[in-house]
Protein backbone atom coordinates (compact mmCIF):
# COMPACT_ATOMS: atom_id res chain seq x y z
CA UNK A 1 0.00 0.00 0.00
CA UNK A 2 1.35 3.40 -1.00
CA UNK A 3 0.32 6.43 1.06
CA UNK A 4 0.12 9.75 -0.72
CA UNK A 5 1.80 12.64 1.14
CA UNK A 6 1.19 16.18 -0.05
CA UNK A 7 3.70 18.89 0.87
CA UNK A 8 2.19 22.28 1.71
CA UNK A 9 4.13 25.28 0.39
CA UNK A 10 4.71 26.60 3.91
CA UNK A 11 6.43 23.33 4.87
CA UNK A 12 9.41 23.79 2.53
CA UNK A 13 11.28 26.31 4.70
CA UNK A 14 10.98 24.17 7.82
CA UNK A 15 11.92 20.96 6.00
CA UNK A 16 14.98 22.76 4.64
CA UNK A 17 15.93 24.15 8.08
CA UNK A 18 15.64 20.67 9.58
CA UNK A 19 17.61 19.13 6.70
CA UNK A 20 14.90 16.58 5.94
CA UNK A 21 15.73 14.25 3.05
CA UNK A 22 12.23 13.53 1.73
CA UNK A 23 13.37 10.64 -0.48
CA UNK A 24 14.98 8.91 2.53
CA UNK A 25 12.28 9.80 5.06
CA UNK A 26 9.39 8.87 2.77
CA UNK A 27 10.64 5.92 0.70
CA UNK A 28 8.98 5.35 -2.67
CA UNK A 29 7.96 1.80 -1.83
CA UNK A 30 5.59 3.16 0.86
CA UNK A 31 4.90 6.77 -0.10
CA UNK A 32 4.04 8.86 -3.12
CA UNK A 33 5.12 12.42 -2.37
CA UNK A 34 3.08 15.04 -4.19
CA UNK A 35 2.13 18.68 -4.35
CA UNK A 36 -1.13 20.14 -5.57
CA UNK A 37 -1.15 22.36 -8.63
CA UNK A 38 -1.99 25.27 -6.31
CA UNK A 39 1.17 24.61 -4.28
CA UNK A 40 3.15 24.37 -7.52
CA UNK A 41 1.85 27.85 -8.40
CA UNK A 42 2.75 29.21 -4.95
CA UNK A 43 6.23 27.71 -5.29
CA UNK A 44 6.71 29.28 -8.72
CA UNK A 45 5.61 32.68 -7.39
CA UNK A 46 8.06 32.30 -4.49
CA UNK A 47 10.81 31.42 -6.98
CA UNK A 48 10.10 34.61 -8.96
CA UNK A 49 9.87 36.87 -5.92
CA UNK A 50 12.94 35.48 -4.10
CA UNK A 51 15.24 33.90 -6.69
CA UNK A 52 18.21 34.14 -4.31
CA UNK A 53 16.52 32.12 -1.54
CA UNK A 54 18.61 29.20 -0.28
CA UNK A 55 15.46 27.10 0.08
CA UNK A 56 14.96 26.91 -3.72
CA UNK A 57 17.80 24.45 -4.40
CA UNK A 58 16.46 22.33 -1.54
CA UNK A 59 12.98 22.34 -3.11
CA UNK A 60 14.35 21.47 -6.54
CA UNK A 61 16.45 18.62 -5.15
CA UNK A 62 13.55 17.29 -3.07
CA UNK A 63 11.15 17.42 -6.03
CA UNK A 64 13.57 15.37 -8.12
CA UNK A 65 14.94 12.97 -5.50
CA UNK A 66 11.53 12.11 -4.02
CA UNK A 67 9.94 11.94 -7.50
CA UNK A 68 7.28 14.40 -6.38
CA UNK A 69 4.15 14.37 -8.55
CA UNK A 70 1.94 17.38 -9.15
CA UNK A 71 -1.76 16.66 -8.77
CA UNK A 72 -4.61 18.78 -10.09
CA UNK A 73 -8.35 18.54 -10.35
CA UNK A 74 -10.02 18.64 -13.72
CA UNK A 75 -11.08 22.08 -14.89
CA UNK A 76 -10.83 24.49 -17.76
CA UNK A 77 -8.32 27.25 -18.44
CA UNK A 78 -8.43 30.35 -16.25
CA UNK A 79 -8.31 33.75 -17.91
CA UNK A 80 -7.02 37.16 -16.90
CA UNK A 81 -9.46 40.10 -16.68
CA UNK A 82 -8.41 41.16 -20.19
CA UNK A 83 -9.41 37.76 -21.58
CA UNK A 84 -5.94 36.34 -22.12
CA UNK A 85 -5.13 32.90 -20.78
CA UNK A 86 -3.59 33.14 -17.33
CA UNK A 87 -0.02 31.86 -16.97
CA UNK A 88 -1.13 30.23 -13.71
CA UNK A 89 -3.53 27.33 -14.13
CA UNK A 90 -4.77 25.66 -10.93
CA UNK A 91 -6.77 23.05 -12.87
CA UNK A 92 -5.66 20.28 -15.17
CA UNK A 93 -7.41 19.69 -18.45
CA UNK A 94 -8.18 16.45 -20.22
CA UNK A 95 -5.73 13.62 -19.45
CA UNK A 96 -4.18 15.74 -16.67
CA UNK A 97 -6.69 16.64 -13.97
CA UNK A 98 -8.58 14.14 -11.85
CA UNK A 99 -12.25 14.39 -10.99
CA UNK A 100 -13.07 15.88 -7.62
CA UNK A 101 -14.46 13.02 -5.53
CA UNK A 102 -17.86 13.23 -3.84
CA UNK A 103 -16.14 13.44 -0.45
CA UNK A 104 -13.80 16.21 -1.62
CA UNK A 105 -16.72 18.13 -3.13
CA UNK A 106 -18.78 17.74 0.05
CA UNK A 107 -15.89 18.97 2.19
CA UNK A 108 -15.29 21.99 -0.07
CA UNK A 109 -19.02 22.79 0.03
CA UNK A 110 -19.17 23.24 3.81
CA UNK A 111 -20.22 26.73 4.87
CA UNK A 112 -17.06 27.13 6.95
CA UNK A 113 -14.80 26.28 4.00
CA UNK A 114 -16.78 28.49 1.63
CA UNK A 115 -16.42 31.39 4.08
CA UNK A 116 -12.65 30.85 4.17
CA UNK A 117 -12.55 30.84 0.37
CA UNK A 118 -14.75 33.92 -0.03
CA UNK A 119 -12.15 36.24 1.46
CA UNK A 120 -10.48 38.71 -0.85
CA UNK A 121 -7.95 37.68 -3.49
CA UNK A 122 -4.66 36.38 -2.14
CA UNK A 123 -2.14 39.24 -2.07
CA UNK A 124 0.64 36.84 -3.12
CA UNK A 125 -0.70 36.12 -6.57
CA UNK A 126 -3.37 34.64 -8.79
CA UNK A 127 -4.89 32.18 -6.33
CA UNK A 128 -7.83 33.04 -4.14
CA UNK A 129 -7.39 33.36 -0.40
CA UNK A 130 -6.98 29.90 1.16
CA UNK A 131 -7.37 28.21 -2.25
CA UNK A 132 -4.22 26.09 -1.92
CA UNK A 133 -4.99 25.09 1.67
CA UNK A 134 -8.58 24.21 0.81
CA UNK A 135 -7.50 21.96 -2.07
CA UNK A 136 -5.19 20.16 0.34
CA UNK A 137 -7.79 20.08 3.12
CA UNK A 138 -10.21 18.28 0.81
CA UNK A 139 -7.53 15.71 -0.02
CA UNK A 140 -6.62 15.17 3.65
CA UNK A 141 -9.19 12.41 4.08
CA UNK A 142 -7.54 10.19 1.44
CA UNK A 143 -3.94 11.35 1.82
CA UNK A 144 -1.55 12.92 4.31
CA UNK A 145 -0.89 16.66 4.20
CA UNK A 146 2.47 17.78 5.60
CA UNK A 147 2.38 21.40 6.72
CA UNK A 148 3.97 24.02 8.94
CA UNK A 149 0.66 25.86 9.12
CA UNK A 150 0.53 26.17 12.90
CA UNK A 151 3.88 27.92 12.98
CA UNK A 152 3.26 30.33 10.12
CA UNK A 153 -0.47 31.15 10.15
CA UNK A 154 -0.94 34.33 12.13
CA UNK A 155 -4.61 34.97 11.42
CA UNK A 156 -6.43 32.08 13.05
CA UNK A 157 -7.78 28.82 11.77
CA UNK A 158 -7.59 27.95 8.11
CA UNK A 159 -8.73 25.03 5.94
CA UNK A 160 -5.94 22.67 7.05
CA UNK A 161 -6.67 23.16 10.74
CA UNK A 162 -10.36 22.59 10.01
CA UNK A 163 -9.59 19.39 8.09
CA UNK A 164 -7.44 18.16 10.99
CA UNK A 165 -10.23 18.86 13.47
CA UNK A 166 -12.63 16.91 11.26
CA UNK A 167 -10.40 13.83 11.15
CA UNK A 168 -8.28 14.64 8.10
CA UNK A 169 -4.71 13.36 7.99
CA UNK A 170 -2.93 16.66 8.51
CA UNK A 171 0.59 16.35 9.91
CA UNK A 172 1.91 19.54 11.51
CA UNK A 173 5.70 19.75 11.45
CA UNK A 174 5.86 21.19 14.96
CA UNK A 175 4.22 17.98 16.23
CA UNK A 176 6.70 15.84 14.31
CA UNK A 177 9.59 17.81 15.81
CA UNK A 178 8.18 17.53 19.34
CA UNK A 179 7.74 13.77 18.96
CA UNK A 180 11.42 13.16 18.15
CA UNK A 181 10.33 10.79 15.37
CA UNK A 182 11.18 10.94 11.69
CA UNK A 183 8.43 11.57 9.14
CA UNK A 184 7.98 7.90 8.24
CA UNK A 185 7.66 6.81 11.88
CA UNK A 186 5.34 9.70 12.73
CA UNK A 187 3.07 9.22 9.73
CA UNK A 188 2.90 5.43 9.90
CA UNK A 189 2.66 5.19 13.70
CA UNK A 190 -0.55 3.24 14.04
CA UNK A 191 -2.44 5.17 11.39
CA UNK A 192 -4.17 3.77 8.34
CA UNK A 193 -4.75 5.69 5.16
CA UNK A 194 -6.70 5.23 1.97
CA UNK A 195 -4.85 3.96 -1.08
CA UNK A 196 -6.94 6.12 -3.41
CA UNK A 197 -4.70 8.33 -5.52
CA UNK A 198 -6.09 11.82 -4.82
Amino acid sequence: MVTWVYIDSCAWNRLHTLGVDLAAELPADRYQVAITQEVAIETELFRKSKPESDVLPYIDNALEAAQVKTSSWFGFAMHEPDGTVSPYQPYGGFDVGTWVSENESAWLSQATVLAMLSKSQNKKGPLGANQADASQGARAFDAVILTDERRVRKNGKGPLQLAAEQGGHVVFLNEVEASGLGLDAFISGGRTFSTRAP
